[in-house]
């Protein structure tokens, strides 16, 4: 079984494009989805949360919109750091299930925004970047996740650029969000599917 992660950036169409290999038959794994996952399900993992971010759990209990505050609006970027170090190896536990659960796939895909910020790539046979115009996956990601311009931007100061990613994946999907785009997943599932 081949291991294949899907990234790009916030707005990109990553999700639709992991969506779009889905209904093809591909299993596939939405880290976002996980991650969320792994705050709820792990009580080793939400105590080591309350300690290092006590103000995004008043009275004990998350509050989500403080924590998007904390991560995001952190200019140095040292807490996104953080609570990746400390959600990483339980991703990674969710993830080996995933894998065990689809041994017999030809390929897998694996949907993660910072990917290469969590330096995971290496968990991957391949990789898949999600390229889109900037201007039109910012509309999008504002509209889809109701934040400000400003809370985009801060949230992509902690992303690397799109050269970097494209220059280290080894396929790359342009999302126009036309039809060429659905066209452009059925001919790298059959590329993947037949490699």
């Amino acid at each position: 079984m081949k291991k294949i992660a899907c990234t790009g950036q916030m707005g990109s169409g990553k999700s639709f494009i992991t969506r779009e290999f889905s209904k093809l038959g591909v299993p596939t794994l939405m880290m976002d989805d996980v991650a969320k996952l792994v705050q709820t399900i792990y009580p080793d993992l939400i105590e080591k949360l309350k300690r290092r971010f006590p103000e995004g759990y008043p009275n004990g209990v998350l509050d989500k919109m403080k924590m998007r505050e904390i991560l995001f609006f952190d200019k140095s970027g040292q807490n996104l750091k953080d609570i990746s170090e400390l959600i990483k190896p339980y991703l990674m536990l969710e993830v080996d299930k995933f894998y065990q659960q689809n041994k017999e796939s030809k390929f897998v895909i694996v949907e993660s925004a910072l990917l290469f910020e969590y330096n995971l790539q290496s968990n991957f046979d391949a990789v898949i970047f999600v390229h889109s115009d900037s201007k039109l996956r910012k509309q999008k990601a504002i509209e889809r996740d109701k934040i400000t311009y400003e809370e985009y931007d801060n949230r992509m100061k902690n992303q690397l650029s799109d050269e970097f990613k494209l220059k280290n994946s080894d396929y790359t999907i342009i999302n126009d969000f036309t039809e060429n785009t659905i066209d452009e997943v059925y001919k790298l599932f059959n590329i993947l599917n037949n490699g």
